[in-house]
């Protein structure tokens, strides 16, 4: 499984994350999903954080 969303994980200003599972094709399939409250990760702002 690829993961991409660690620098946003840690990312200061973000205080909230929910995380959604979905299942396909008897269990075949898996869909995650990340909503990040409030939002960053923003190219060009990693030495502000």
């Amino acid at each position: 499984m690829k993961t991409g969303h660690f620098t946003q994980v840690v990312w200061r200003s973000t205080k909230k994350l929910g995380v959604g599972v979905a299942y396909a094709d008897e269990g075949r399939t898996v869909y995650v999903v990340a909503q990040y409250s409030p939002p960053g990760n923003y190219q060009g702002q990693y030495q502000a954080n």
